[in-house]
């Protein structure tokens, strides 16, 4: 089970790694959510359940909204250097926590230009903070019980304009 879930983060489907286990092609419902767990079910002649258990995976802490730009379609635009820096992959899901107002809402990434220190608010996420805002930026990892012991998160702060402590 760890080797096929290696790698496997919410941005990812689960991909056939071992030729004896498939994953089973009906999407998840909310059944298969408890709490922050998440059973998925697996067949190869008789039904199996893996337990994955959710996880900080990076995170960007204190970082300072640039701009909101209303008018864009939707995400959160980041320095792509930040994002290689703490592992967030284009169109990744993550969770943004705003510290000046409490808001907390979940968009994806898209890279913006390295070493510019944009971390822009798109789209109806506009609606979640201004410039100057700071905000924390959380990505998420399901664990398997066997992954739990060594996992670390990558957590960096930023700075003045956004750049890493």
């Amino acid at each position: 089970m760890q080797e096929l879930l290696r790698g496997v983060n919410t941005c990812k489907t689960l991909k056939r790694v071992t030729p004896d286990i498939e994953p089973v092609v009906n999407p998840l419902s909310n059944k298969d959510f408890l709490d922050n767990r998440l059973l998925l079910p697996f067949s190869k002649g008789k039904e199996e359940k893996a337990l994955l258990r959710r996880f900080l995976r990076a995170k960007l802490h204190k970082a300072t909204v640039t701009e909101a730009n209303l008018e864009y379609e939707g995400s959160i635009t980041i320095d792509e250097d930040l994002m290689d820096l703490v592992g967030i992959g284009n169109h990744e899901f993550v969770l943004v926590s705003n510290m000046n107002n409490g808001e907390r809402f979940e968009t994806y990434v898209i890279p913006g230009p390295r070493g510019s220190g944009v971390m822009c608010l798109n789209g109806s996420t506009a609606r979640k903070g201004l410039k100057g805002d700071r905000i924390i930026v959380f990505a998420i990892a399901f664990l398997t019980e066997d992954e739990i012991s060594s996992h670390k998160a990558k957590i960096v702060t930023l700075g003045d304009n956004n750049k890493p402590r």
